[in-house]
């Protein structure tokens, strides 16, 4: 989207003032755009543009490449200028999830404990259902369904809504301020433009969400079908601005608002570090085209002369998971055993397809003269599964065999030197 684009967008304040109903007016923005995106307008169809649009809005341009740049709630960005981070309202960073009607009943809940980005990039809300993800991106998927209008929502191929129809009760622990709903609606409409949907379009949805979620106070309105009127109002931070008809005291009568969720002792999902990877890798074209590498280090142990030999070498490792088929490539280890230099085969399991090419200038001096030559590397981005080392001595064959284990996934380089470097594979 252009920087013009991304502009209007941070003034929500501005646009078109209408209520949650209004996108239903004629052909709603779902049928017409699953329509668009999918041909058939069916329930099936409707939930896939939806499921497409917020997994979009969360991690990027997954479904296939976009002119339109888009961040991800999951990354650290800005909106209107002003640095933001999500993430810790998901990762279990901060106690701001609700788990009941009770009045401070504040829950550290990790909303991404069931395939992360993984099971959003395939599509899915989560591996499974039965985690705090499936109910989070489920529920999401049903709400903002019945909110744009999907003409089978609640029917076959589309569930309704299974939680709690009163937005601010769900949120009203974590103290949203016009920083943190700006950046979610910026993302939300971001991803709807990349998907094909026109920039009037994304607006008027900005500007519902702006109206039924971003005012304080805000009277009581019933957002998605079969539901009551009840309080909506997910910023409630004293920055929020206020309603026209505010009724702060029934805001208040349910626990208050304007208290900021307290840190986590630990947080038990992801970190920005462990999603950057991946999400870079989304951003720029996808995990199938980007592939992230670490080294990891390795020792060949064998016994010769009765005497243990250790070997040193490293493997570069494919993050955050291994390629799936391999070729085999034969290495050479060069070693000193007894004070002769020892060439020792060994091989190495490599994915087919895989690897990256460092390319750059060399420089040397001679007799005042400076030299420069070319150079190409090329590293497999091989994963070793088993090696076989084989020595032979005195007429002796000695076979050594050692495994590796793939590195945490958390990691996105390798050390050279005192720097921390990150190599891409193409």
């Amino acid at each position: 989207m252009k920087d013009l684009g991304r502009r209007r967008l941070g003034l929500l304040g501005t646009i078109l003032v209408v209520s949650g109903c209004a996108v239903l007016a004629q052909e709603s923005f779902c049928d017409k755009y699953t329509g668009i995106l999918f041909g058939d307008n069916t329930g099936s169809n409707q939930y896939s543009f939806v499921t497409r649009l917020i997994n979009t809005a969360f991690i990027g341009n997954y479904s296939g490449p976009s002119s339109v740049k888009i961040t991800g709630i999951l990354s650290p960005g800005t909106f209107n200028g002003e640095e933001v981070s999500l993430l810790p309202y998901l990762n279990g960073g901060l106690a701001s999830a609700n788990r009941g009607y009770r009045p401070g009943n504040r829950t550290v809940i990790n909303f991404l404990d069931d395939g992360g980005v993984f099971a959003l990039e395939q599509g899915k809300p989560s591996y499974s259902q039965r985690s705090n993800q499936y109910k989070l991106f489920s529920h999401m998927y049903q709400y903002f369904g019945g909110m744009l209008g999907c003409s089978l929502y609640g029917q076959d191929g589309f569930p309704a809504y299974q939680g709690n129809a009163r937005m601010y009760e769900v949120h009203k622990f974590m103290n949203i301020a016009p920083l943190q709903l700006g950046y979610f609606t910026q993302e939300l409409s971001l991803a709807a433009i990349s998907l094909g949907v026109a920039e009037g379009d994304a607006l008027t949805v900005a500007s519902i969400l702006n109206t039924t979620f971003g005012q304080a106070c805000a009277p009581a309105v019933a957002v998605i079908p079969n539901a009551i009127r009840d309080l909506q109002a997910i910023c409630i931070n004293t920055a929020c601005p206020p309603a026209k008809d505010p009724i702060c005291g029934t805001y208040n009568h349910q626990g208050g608002f304007g208290i900021d969720p307290s840190p986590a002792d630990t947080t038990a999902g992801p970190q920005d570090t462990d999603l950057a990877p991946l999400l870079f890798s989304i951003a720029n074209g996808g995990r199938g085209r980007y592939r992230t590498m670490t080294t990891s280090d390795i020792d060949i142990t064998a016994t010769i002369g009765g005497k243990k030999i250790l070997i040193s070498t490293y493997t570069i490792v494919a993050v955050p998971d291994a390629p799936i088929s391999f070729t085999a490539s034969d290495i050479l280890v060069t070693t000193i055993i007894h004070d002769t230099e020892t060439i020792v085969p060994s091989q190495t399991l490599v994915p087919i397809g895989g690897g990256f090419t460092i390319t750059g200038v060399t420089e040397s001096t001679t007799d005042g003269w400076i030299y420069s030559q070319e150079f190409t590397f090329v590293i497999p981005s091989s994963v070793i599964k088993e090696a076989t080392t084989v020595l032979t001595t005195d007429s002796s064959v000695i076979t050594s065999t050692y495994s590796v284990t793939v590195v945490n996934t958390a990691l996105s380089g390798f050390k050279e030197g005192l720097s921390l470097v990150t190599l891409t594979s193409y």
